[in-house]
């Protein structure tokens, strides 16, 4: 997604030379092309995140259409109250592009992972969230954030990340329909598609709803697929607090959402990253997915204890 996300960006900048990139201390293989190729739309702020949402928050009062890119903790947690208030208040014309969703960087540690922006994200007045599965919808939100004109926040992962989604674009807000079943429906958000389209759930039949936008979001397809089949799995690689879990249930509870079917109320469970589970904050991306529940192994077991009640 990061390489998606860079060359995207550069076929924008060639026609628009109002657009800039604004990076905090980043380059290391991913930046350096659109540097040299864009030396007077591009600005190094090193290693001062806070400042940096200043200066992208003045260049695009002035006109300018500001991406600024950097690993998911500095670029939402170490600034929420400089995007909350010189981003946000104003609604600028700015897209945060943060790296590392989940465990992507899990070799460096907890300070480097992506499991905890998501509820702060979500709270700013006027803030789009975008949750791409894969390099597709990465290009696509980028080149749409970009017409968008306010205030956005991509969530990307890393690098060398698989295609999951078909070549035709999602409408930009819509929920997509990955896989239609009867049984039971997962909805999804960014990478945790992947773990999604992997489950075997022993001849059960289930449908996968996924979400590249948390905010807005696409309630209509929600309320639908849970009316549908009446028995709802939220899946995401973030942690079960404040995330796409939080979101889905507030929606079923809010419409009132019951089974086609049957008239009973929805039952809905969230998948997400147990932190009380999570001992080693170091290791792989699997590892670190064993270690907090959300491996696909144990995602399966859940499901199917949940759906023989």
């Amino acid at each position: 997604m990061r390489n998606t996300f860079f060359r995207t960006l550069e076929s924008i900048a060639k026609s628009d030379p109002k657009l800039f990139l604004l990076v905090g201390d980043m380059g290391f293989s991913s930046c350096e092309t659109f540097q040299e190729r864009f030396q007077e739309q591009f600005i190094n702020t090193g290693p001062s995140e806070q400042n940096m949402i200043g200066v992208a928050a003045g260049l695009a009062m002035h006109g300018k259409r500001v991406f600024i890119y950097s690993v998911i903790p500095f670029i939402t947690l170490r600034v929420l109250e400089q995007i909350k208030l010189d981003i946000c208040h104003h609604n600028l014309a700015v897209t945060l592009v943060g790296a590392g969703a989940g465990f992507a960087y899990g070799s460096q540690g907890p300070t480097h992972h992506g499991i905890d922006d998501l509820p702060a994200m979500l709270s700013l007045p006027g803030m789009h969230v975008f949750s791409p599965a894969d390099p597709r919808e990465t290009a696509f939100l980028v080149k749409a954030s970009y017409k968008l004109r306010k205030p956005c926040y991509i969530r990307i992962v890393r690098n060398k990340d698989p295609v999951l989604t078909a070549l035709r674009p999602p409408e930009l807000f819509k929920a997509r329909s990955i896989k239609r079943g009867k049984h039971f429906s997962l909805i999804t958000t960014g990478n945790a598609l992947g773990i999604a389209k992997r489950l075997d759930m022993a001849g059960k039949r289930f449908s996968i709803l996924h979400l590249h936008s948390l905010k807005p979001i696409d309630k209509e397809a929600i309320c639908a697929e849970a009316r549908r089949t009446g028995h709802v799995f939220s899946i995401e690689e973030h942690s079960s607090e404040g995330g796409l879990g939080h979101l889905v249930a507030k929606i079923i509870s809010e419409q009132g959402v019951t089974h086609s079917l049957t008239g009973k109320p929805v039952v809905f469970k969230a998948l997400a990253v147990d932190l009380s589970l999570c001992k080693q904050p170091y290791g792989s991306v699997d590892y670190l997915r064993d270690m907090s529940g959300l491996s696909t192994q144990a995602i399966s077991q859940i499901i199917q204890k949940e759906t023989v009640k």
